[in-house]
């Protein structure tokens, strides 16, 4: 009973969090997978980190390359838990979310591989990472290392340029 009480409070505080990430400027075009790192850094051990592909990173040789843990990108990036997908927009049920997104596939990927493909793949430009990185942290935080070691401005860089993310 305490569990599911504790439970209950961290998921309204979560969606708290969630509604002020929301409000930051292009945060689910370009920002997903910081936040996903942030909710699952927030949840623990028990949250997944689901890259949720469209038909155009299914033509692409996107799946193959995510299976053989290459970093890439997704359409969207969230967290799922209790069989909720989390993401900067709230709590849903996955067909919701996977109808929003326009998603054909979902895949499972580690927290290693998700820090890597932060740091590494090319996310879309939109979003503003030397702006926002600092706003996210106060929302969800990620931690000071993150801030420090995560390569702030995407497309300035080339991947094999970028500091890794420390674990």
């Amino acid at each position: 009973m305490i569990n599911l009480i504790k439970r209950k409070i961290k998921f309204l505080t979560l969606k708290r969090k969630l509604k002020e990430l929301n409000k930051i400027e292009t945060i689910n075009r370009g920002g997903c997978a910081i936040v996903a790192y942030g909710i699952k850094k927030y949840l623990g051990k028990d949250a997944k980190i689901i890259y949720l592909l469209s038909i155009y990173d299914i033509n692409s040789d996107k799946p193959q390359n995510i299976s053989q843990h290459f970093p890439e990108n997704a359409s969207h990036v969230v967290v799922e838990m209790y069989g909720k997908y989390i993401d900067s927009k709230g709590i849903h049920s996955k067909k919701k979310l996977l109808k929003e997104w326009g998603a054909k596939k979902e895949i499972e990927v580690s927290f290693d591989f998700l820090k890597k493909s932060i740091n590494e793949a090319f996310w879309n430009p939109c979003f503003d990472r030397a702006k926002y990185l600092e706003t996210i942290d106060r929302i969800i935080g990620l931690k000071y290392f993150l801030l420090k070691n995560i390569s702030l401005v995407l497309g300035e860089k080339h991947p094999s340029d970028l500091t890794p993310l420390s674990a």
